[in-house]
């Protein structure tokens, strides 16, 4: 996870790599969805994790 955290030269953090929401699917559909920076898909699960 640490991995895909970062932060920008405006001291903003990103996190990279987010799977856009989806709807119940195969393992191929799933991990071959479109990916985005700050999604708030990942960045809710990022906050719980918290």
């Amino acid at each position: 996870m640490l991995e895909k955290i970062s932060v920008g030269g405006d001291g903003r953090t990103s996190l990279t790599d987010i799977s856009i929401g989806r709807n119940a699917g195969n393992y191929s559909y799933c991990i071959n969805r479109d990916r985005k920076t700050n999604d708030f898909h990942g960045l809710g699960a990022l906050l719980i994790m918290n």
